[in-house]
């Protein structure tokens, strides 16, 4: 399961069973081939706290990451 943010230019998916975020550049990747969060992690960790904060807010199930 994930769930994703989208932010201007930009968005965010949580993958919650591999607990990994991939961000992507829409409009310059529109088939988001490239994952910019090594490159971008500010903004890719600012964008997951966003995110998870509204979740909570709204009151989403948030899956829990597959045990190793």
């Amino acid at each position: 399961s994930s769930a994703a943010q989208m932010c201007k230019e930009t968005e965010l998916i949580h993958n919650y069973h591999h607990e990994d975020v991939l961000l992507y550049d829409v409009v310059n990747d529109p088939n988001e081939t490239k994952n910019l969060s090594l490159s971008m992690p500010e903004k890719a960790r600012s964008l997951d706290k966003q995110l998870m904060a509204y979740l909570k807010e709204t009151g989403a199930y948030i899956p829990q990451p597959i045990a190793k």
